[in-house]
């Protein structure tokens, strides 16, 4: 019994640390791709890679809020419109 109180807590402290990095990876980017850095100082290959990096993040962030609603939106959409036909539903499980 005192093994699992140990192995408990030890989940909820490293569940509380771990937790915050969880929540910020589901925050959707819809930031400046060029951040205001480039005002101090001239912009260097670290100004380069964050760029890219917010491009990326762009990127992800309107295939999640844009393409992926779309996408599940036209799946139902194809399993009402085709309740008998079997290709129409293989169609709509393949999106």
């Amino acid at each position: 019994m005192r093994s699992r109180g140990t192995v408990l807590a030890l989940l909820v402290i490293v569940g509380s640390f771990t937790l915050p990095f969880v929540a910020h990876a589901g925050i959707p980017f819809f930031g400046p791709i060029i951040p205001d850095l480039n005002n101090r100082c001239a912009a260097g290959w670290g100004m380069l890679i964050t760029v890219i990096n917010n491009i990326i993040s762009l990127l992800i962030t309107l295939a999640i809020v844009l393409v992926a609603p779309l996408m599940i939106a036209w799946s139902g959409f194809l399993f009402v419109v085709n309740p008998v036909n079997a290709s129409g539903k293989e169609q709509a499980k393949k999106i």
